[in-house]
């Protein structure tokens, strides 16, 4: 009998074998690769940062951003093709969209035109204006913590910190990954009385630190407490005149259009 067909299988199996070792992959590495195509899709260029918050949080699925009424990432294995397109999509919309004021969606309530006549005497003739000054000053508080993140961006990422943009981390807007001992994690409020995001463990022995900028009573800033995450020198450091000036340099962008906010990019 031939010995042919029996060399042939052998030689068969071993290179199906070595492709399939080849093939072999973890979660995080499978993880990295589909994000990639996403992205090359969308015609981004790929970002290392965000290469970095995916596999932190493929390490700690517990930093994923948990989905409403989903169950929170047990590994990255869990993390579907339909929720890994919006948080890249989230992130690239994070990092490249211009900050604009946007209506506020609510209507007003006409007791508080009456609260305000009873209470306060103001006229009929001012209400109006009252009432539009008031949205006009819901619309700023509501885009000042996006503004915070993105000045202060400029000075974390230049020292190693990655802006978790797009809410990428569950209750985190800035990683310090590196080694084990290194990894520090931030949550910065615009003052002491905003509404806190859940600061449950997103990996063992790592606390949320939390910044903020001003004190609710006292109206006192804190930019001296940034330093504790990095050291800065004198022109490098964030300044409540340099936030002002930030603020003026994003509106001066006026983008054609107005954009959509991460919370607004859906698949």
């Amino acid at each position: 009998m031939s010995k042919e067909p029996c060399i042939l299988r052998k030689y068969l199996r071993s290179k199906v074998g070595l492709t399939l070792r080849n093939c072999v992959t973890t979660p995080e590495e499978d993880l990295i690769a589909r994000a990639k195509e996403i992205a090359n899709k969308l015609g981004k260029k790929w970002d290392d940062r965000l290469e970095r918050l995916l596999r932190f949080c493929a390490r700690y699925p517990a930093a994923f951003p948990t989905q409403r009424g989903k169950k929170a990432m047990g590994s990255a294995a869990d993390v579907e093709e339909g929720y890994l397109k919006k948080y890249v999509r989230r992130y690239y919309a994070g990092r490249e969209r211009v900050i604009v004021l946007k209506d506020v969606k609510t209507k007003p309530d006409p007791a508080v035109d009456e609260v305000l006549k009873a209470y306060k005497k103001v006229s009929p003739e001012d209400l109006n204006r009252i009432g539009e000054a008031h949205r006009m000053s819901m619309q700023a508080e509501n885009i000042v913590g996006q503004l915070l993140e993105a000045y202060i961006a400029r000075l974390l990422e230049s020292k190693g910190w990655i802006w978790c943009c797009g809410e990428t981390m569950r209750s985190v807007d800035f990683l310090k990954d590196g080694e084990e001992d290194e990894i520090r994690l931030l949550q910065i409020k615009n003052r002491d009385n905003s509404e806190n995001s859940s600061s449950s463990a997103i990996r063992e022995g790592t606390k949320i630190e939390m910044w903020y900028r001003s004190n609710s009573r006292t109206g006192e800033t804190r930019w001296e407490g940034l330093l504790e995450y990095c050291d800065a020198s004198e022109e490098e450091r964030c300044t409540e005149g340099g936030f002002y000036k930030f603020v003026s340099e994003i509106a001066d962008l006026k983008p054609p259009v107005e954009e959509l906010s991460p919370e607004e990019v859906d698949d």
